[in-house]
């Protein structure tokens, strides 16, 4: 009797500390979530903490909220991870060179089904916004094209510039750059409209229920935000479009613990996709690296070839186009300044609500970078929810020992002002979280982008000896098409009317793709100790640090994230234990019939 009590006690350990991790990880996601709607709301009202915490009886009733919030989420959270959690184990598939090969047969199978559709949904779009899409970089980079700047800068990556310059020049020799553009538009949302496809036949490879995929999928063949993102030629989206498959072959390294790169074609893929990661946007660098790091610690040994693979690709990256190519053409790197927005922002608010509160030592250090009239300047260029007006004020030659001085007079300034840099960050980022701020994409390309008064302000990014016809022959003569330009007003109205409906606007918010969903998983992941599952998603998760470290809170940042939401879902199911857990519990010569790799393998 004794020794059946003693078992069952044992037998009910791993329960109980099942359920402490689903009730810790479901209330650690619903508090960030209720923090996310509460702090958010007063962001969004003032840019400050104001809101919610400007009085006692506001701070109280701000409190009060994130409970309840905490309380109905952490709730909502439990249910649905235990329910993944159990479909999960009942459906776990096997892993290894088998399903190596499967997921290969999936894409025979179900690719040109998925494909079809999605061409098929984005149809309209594509046609009604003909002949695709720009933005004010875009210009900027024809004219590095054009040969008509001071010098040919990496602050856009040249190897977008000169992709883009490509089709720049197929379009001037057909007689209309506008046919560059459209041919531009159809293979990058052919090569998106691909990327999804794989991504839904994986998902139907790891077993994610029927109903959650079929909901996904309408999503991506309905919401406007895919075909309308796809359809713009910049720089976020080119790096979104390799974003999605490289992610994919990540997902499917990690699911069969590295038989995925048993050939070496695969190898080679994704080494070419590594470095047009890096060499679409520089973030791809500050993504890549970490994610194969992370494949070492949590794979061992299995993870080996993904970080040799990587850092191949890296030191491609660096040393082939950085430092050699960027040598022989003269390519100017970017200013150090640009990874600094976020202790420049939190610098001018301080000088702006603590006006003359500054030692001499600080003040020397920040003249130094900001100039003399710093405390004057400043407050005028600050804006909370920009940066590039207080960028531009640093001096971009600034030597290192001057940088370093200035964060010396950064940190003991905000020892001071905690508060005022911690709103200073959240005013440029509570857009990732705050889930009431709908994405926007760019619709059509303005009349005002054609004409000689435009092309007259851009004479501050060419050389001196630069007229406005240059520029203006240079970069004019791409508009959208006015034969549709009806059609694509009722289009942009509707979309604009039924995107702000309940339930509706929540798909289209920022903060769904660039944080919720992420989290949610995360939560997920790490209730069923897959930690496979969150190497899965640790690549959407690096893009949400590189967006908070901008900070930039632009819709066309957050395109990785949306691309890759089906991948991030999907992880949820995934399970790259089941094997090996079943096999050590069953030692090395286990019952077939009871191992859940036996199991698997009769199928």
């Amino acid at each position: 009797m004794r020794t059946e009590t003693l078992c069952g006690n044992a037998s009910s350990l791993p329960k109980l500390a099942a359920d402490k991790r689903l009730i810790a990880c479901s209330a650690v996601v619903g508090f960030v979530f209720a923090c996310s709607i509460v702090i958010g709301a007063s962001f969004a009202e003032t840019l400050s903490f104001e809101g919610a915490f400007g009085s006692t009886g506001r701070a109280l009733a701000s409190v009060a909220c994130i409970v309840a919030l905490t309380g109905l989420f952490a709730a909502a959270l439990a249910v649905a991870y235990r329910a993944i959690g159990r479909q999960a184990a009942a459906r776990a598939p096997h892993t290894g060179r088998e399903a190596a090969d499967s997921f290969a047969a999936h894409l025979k199978k179900r690719f040109p089904l998925y494909a079809g559709l999605l061409a098929l949904a984005w149809l309209p779009t594509i046609v009604v916004h003909a002949p695709g899409t720009i933005t004010y970089d875009n210009f900027v980079q024809m004219l590095v094209d054009d040969g008509l700047t001071k010098y040919y800068s990496a602050h856009n990556p040249p190897f977008d510039t000169w992709l883009y310059g490509l089709f720049w020049n197929i379009g001037d020799a057909l007689g209309n750059r506008s046919i560059g553009l459209a041919l531009h538009t159809l293979l990058q949302c052919a090569f998106v409209i691909a990327g999804l496809a794989a991504s839904f036949c994986w998902l139907r490879l790891v077993r994610v229920p029927r109903g959650v995929r079929i909901g996904l999928f309408a999503i991506a063949c309905a919401l406007p935000l895919f075909p309308l993102s796809a359809e713009c030629m910049t720089k976020d989206y080119s790096f979104a479009a390799v974003f999605l498959p490289w992610s994919l072959m990540v997902c499917e390294y990690v699911r069969t613990r590295g038989r995925f790169f048993d050939r070496r074609l695969i190898v080679s893929v994704f080494v070419i996709a590594t470095i047009l990661l890096m060499m679409t946007k520089k973030t791809g660098v500050y993504v890549a690296v970490p994610v194969a790091l992370l494949a070492l610690a949590v794979l061992r040994k299995d993870g080996v070839r993904l970080l040799l693979s990587t850092l191949g690709a890296a030191l491609v990256y660096l040393v082939a186009f950085e430092m050699v190519f960027f040598s022989l053409f003269g390519i100017v790197n970017g200013s150090s300044r640009e990874m600094l927005s976020v202790p420049m922002q939190q610098t001018a608010r301080c000088a702006l609500e603590h006006p003359g509160d500054v030692t001499d030592a600080e003040n020397d250090a920040i003249a130094t970078v900001f100039g003399e009239e710093w405390q004057s300047s400043l407050p005028e260029a600050y804006n909370p929810a920009l940066s590039d007006p207080v960028k531009s004020q640093f001096d971009p030659y600034a030597s290192k020992l001057d940088t370093l001085s200035y964060f010396s007079a950064w940190l003991s300034q905000g020892l001071r002002h905690p508060v005022t840099y911690l709103e200073s960050f959240f005013a440029n980022t509570y857009e990732c979280a705050y889930p009431f701020v709908l994405m926007s994409q760019e619709m059509d390309i303005p009349a005002e982008w054609d004409t000689p008064e435009f092309a007259e302000s851009m004479l501050i990014y060419t050389r001196d000896d630069v007229s406005v016809d240059e520029v203006h022959e240079s970069i004019g003569g791409v508009h959208s098409s006015t034969a549709l330009a009806p059609a694509r007003e009722l289009y942009n109205d509707v979309h604009s009317v039924i995107a702000s409906l309940p339930v509706v606007n929540i798909l289209t918010s920022k903060a769904l793709y660039a944080t919720w969903i992420p989290l949610f998983a995360v939560g997920c992941l790490a209730y069923r100790r897959e930690w496979g599952g969150l190497l899965m998603v640790s690549p959407s998760l690096l893009c949400l640090c590189a967006l908070l470290a901008g900070p930039v809170t632009q819709s066309r940042y957050i395109t990785p994230e949306l691309y890759a939401c089906a991948l991030i879902i999907g992880a949820c199911w995934v399970t790259t234990r089941a094997c090996q857990m079943s096999a050590r519990a069953n030692g090395p010569f286990m019952d077939r019939r009871r191992s859940k790799c036996g199991r698997h393998s009769k199928r």
